[in-house]
């Protein structure tokens, strides 16, 4: 589970100055970064690029196979470790990725593991679009194309 609090509190030289801070479930302990690991970035806007992910919305993967933005991070995040996969769901038409030791409930966000081996500071990162700011799965749900959101998370994250 992932705990957000927002506040204003902490002096300017703070990293989270005027942004929800989130928290680490397993450590209860806040993320520290505001960018992202530059080579998972890469291995993402890549995939989006690619074509090799058909865009769907609403959930990170279902069951045609079709995956929101958010989903393709976590895709490379199965693929990129040996104690998870993804598991279908059996009363929704989406994905679970399923750890060794614990069943991680991936729907609509990213999860705990994901967010800290991208070294992202929000489950569901914020960009500027069009001169507003929006959350990368409400832009996917927009239909704003995969090519499109790897500009912004190449220039933003």
């Amino acid at each position: 589970m992932v705990k957000i609090i927002h506040t204003g509190l902490f002096n300017t030289t703070e990293p989270f100055h005027n942004k929800p801070l989130i928290f680490n479930s397993f450590t209860n302990k806040p993320y520290k970064k505001t960018t992202m690991n530059p080579t998972v970035k890469q291995l993402w806007t890549e995939a989006l690029r690619s074509g090799t992910y058909t865009q769907g919305s609403k959930r990170l993967r279902d069951k045609e196979d079709h995956f929101c933005v958010l989903g393709v991070l976590c895709d490379l995040y199965v693929k990129h470790r040996h104690d998870c996969r993804w598991k279908p769901m059996e009363t929704k038409n989406g994905f679970r990725i399923v750890g060794k030791r614990e069943v991680h409930w991936c729907e609509d966000y990213l999860i705990d593991p994901v967010v800290k081996w991208a070294e992202l500071n929000s489950y569901n990162p914020i960009v500027e679009y069009e001169g507003k700011k929006s959350s990368l799965s409400s832009l996917n749900d927009q239909g704003i194309g995969f090519k499109i959101m790897a500009k912004l998370i190449e220039k933003q994250l």
